[in-house]
């Protein structure tokens, strides 16, 4: 096949930028958004940015990210964070808007602090929106991670594919898409059970 590799080290190399990516943007993006969430004055400062960056496609940071950072795995994990960031960022800050306003006034009444607050009754109420959205930001997250394969990558997935496709090898082509959809299978199910351990109070 011409790569550089085995089968299973290009299934791990997407897996890994796809992990490394999307755990960096859900790291900022739910405590930011939750921030955001519960701060009029923050959300209007932030909103022209983030109505700025959510509209543009991860393939639009490509030729960027490769002046920035060249023909690098750095490149890769930016392609992913710089994709899902700014829609991770939305759920979470829609999700912890939609908690009800009596809750978080019956817990500043009793005298609970902001911190106080956002740990006890906001992030715990918002926690099972965040985690549906998460998953949508994880399945995004693969899309991102092949488009940064097919323009500049040594190994993955998405290189795979490229390099079935430059060399006619249609089965070439055809197992790498179904790779791909076998491994977010594979991440869905694993990120369902984190899910559940930590949403194990809702049931």
């Amino acid at each position: 096949m011409g790569g550089e590799g085995t089968l299973m080290g290009n299934v791990l190399a997407s897996a890994r930028r796809v992990m490394v990516g999307f755990f960096a943007a859900t790291l900022v993006a739910i405590p930011l958004g939750i921030f955001l969430g519960t701060s009029t004055f923050g959300r209007a400062a932030f909103n022209p940015l983030l109505s700025f960056l959510r509209p543009l496609p991860s393939m639009s940071w490509i030729p960027l990210s490769l002046l920035w950072f060249g023909i690098t795995e750095t490149q890769k994990y930016s392609i992913v964070f710089m994709g899902t960031f700014a829609p991770a960022l939305v759920y979470v800050i829609e999700a912890t808007r939609s908690i009800d306003p009596l809750l978080i006034r019956a817990a500043q009444n009793l005298g609970a602090s902001r911190w106080q607050v956002m740990k006890e009754v906001v992030l715990p109420g918002s926690l099972p929106q965040i985690f549906s959205g998460m998953k949508v930001i994880l399945g995004l997250s693969w899309t991102c991670v092949i488009s940064a394969e097919l323009v500049a990558a040594r190994e993955g997935l998405g290189f795979l594919i490229m390099n079935g496709k430059e060399f006619f090898q249609t089965e070439i082509v055809v197992m790498g898409m179904m790779l791909i959809s076998i491994t977010v299978l594979v991440t869905d199910f694993v990120f369902r059970i984190i899910e559940n351990r930590v949403l194990k109070w809702q049931r």
